[in-house]
């Protein structure tokens, strides 16, 4: 993705701001058939997602710079230029461990024991709700002119940024409960794969760290 040459100015910047949205969003996606492809065991499928998730972070990547670039052109009234950088890298990291996640399932063949599949999967879909509101928040801070949420739904927004509290304490519970069902296990695994087993779960709940981060930083920019 060519991201140079774009014009500056607020219509630029919430544009991009959309873009980089649209690119986290796609990241985020992909947890779930990664995830599924590493329960099932089907290499090829990881090895293919893998390299469809670097390429979205690299563009993610490229489109936060650019966004930086233009943070001191676009016009803010009610957010500064560090809360408005901090909320782009925050929404940025979201993206990049997803391709943390996607890289760990390459290195090495690790197998999930069937006792942890629904635990996994229950710690996934958290992860993955709690990515989509953040990014669903995202999409509406870029539909605004001024680059931020509409001053006439901040009730909206308010209850939007909720949610994504409510999810993350879901993930931190289903990953508590992963843990546990996985130490239970801890006789019949191997140390490399219980440490593999716990540095997914670690990744995927880098995902919602993130994304708890960039709701955050929103909140303060429509107080």
């Amino acid at each position: 993705m060519d991201v140079t040459g774009m014009a500056s100015g607020p219509l630029a910047f919430a544009q991009w701001l959309h873009e980089h949205s649209v690119k986290v969003h796609e990241a985020v996606e992909l947890i779930q058939p990664l995830v599924d492809a590493l329960l099932a065991q089907d290499r090829e499928k990881m090895a293919k997602l893998h390299g469809q998730v670097s390429k979205i972070v690299s563009e993610a990547d490229q489109i936060k710079l650019t966004l930086y670039g233009q943070i001191k052109d676009a016009h803010f009234r009610s957010a500064g230029n560090y809360a408005f950088s901090e909320y782009i890298r925050h929404l940025n990291r979201a993206a990049e461990a997803a391709g943390d996640f996607a890289d760990l399932l390459i290195v090495r063949e690790t197998t999930i024991p069937v006792e942890l599949h629904a635990a996994f999967q229950t710690l996934a879909a958290h992860v993955i709700s709690m990515g989509r509101q953040t990014v669903n928040l995202a999409k509406e801070l870029s539909a605004s002119e001024d680059a931020l949420p509409a001053d006439a739904q901040p009730q909206d927004a308010t209850e939007a940024i909720a949610g994504v509290a409510e999810d993350d304490y879901r993930v931190k519970r289903s990953g508590m409960e992963f843990a546990q069902s996985m130490y239970s296990l801890e006789r019949r695994l191997d140390p490399v794969t219980t440490l593999l087993l716990d540095k997914y779960a670690a990744v995927l709940t880098g995902i919602a760290d993130a994304a708890e981060c960039a709701a955050e930083h929103l909140r303060l920019m429509i107080r």
